[in-house]
């Protein structure tokens, strides 16, 4: 069982609802408009800040990733295998590419990377499970089977 583009837009839309507050178009150009007279000042200032709070920041950056990985593995939970449909355990679920020439990067490396660009690397791929990932790769089944 594979996750069809409806589900997988509803699961998005549900994260995004949940996770995301809502501002104003005007408010947000008045921000942007700020940041691109102040750049220099408020990297300088964020840099100095980053400095003098480096547990701070260090803990940041792992509680971010830790929660990137949730996300990829609730995902992948929710879709389970599309060849065989197992969705017990995240940890047996891969990421497979559905066209290797499109690969960026590998999903599981990319818990740092912003959500938009996580989000745009796994519309590019299918779920299985190791079993099934593994048999793919030695050609006993075609992914054109399952899509």
């Amino acid at each position: 069982m594979t996750c069809t583009e409806e589900e997988r837009v509803a699961y998005q839309t549900a994260y995004r609802k949940k996770h995301k507050r809502h501002i104003p178009d005007s408010q947000r150009d008045y921000h942007r408009e700020y940041y691109n007279k102040n750049r220099a000042e408020l990297l300088e200032n964020q840099k100095k800040y980053a400095e003098n709070n480096k547990e701070k920041y260090r803990l940041y950056h792992r509680n971010r990733r830790l929660g990137r990985r949730m996300i990829i593995d609730r995902y992948k939970t929710f879709c389970g295998c599309a060849h065989c449909g197992y969705r017990s355990s995240a940890v047996a679920l891969d990421l497979h590419h559905k066209e290797e020439s499109q690969k960026e990067y590998r999903v599981s490396r990319m818990t740092s990377f912003s959500m938009d660009r996580l989000r745009a690397e796994i519309r590019k791929c299918v779920v299985l499970c190791s079993n099934c990932h593994r048999e793919l790769h030695e050609g006993l089944w075609d992914l054109e089977d399952v899509l």
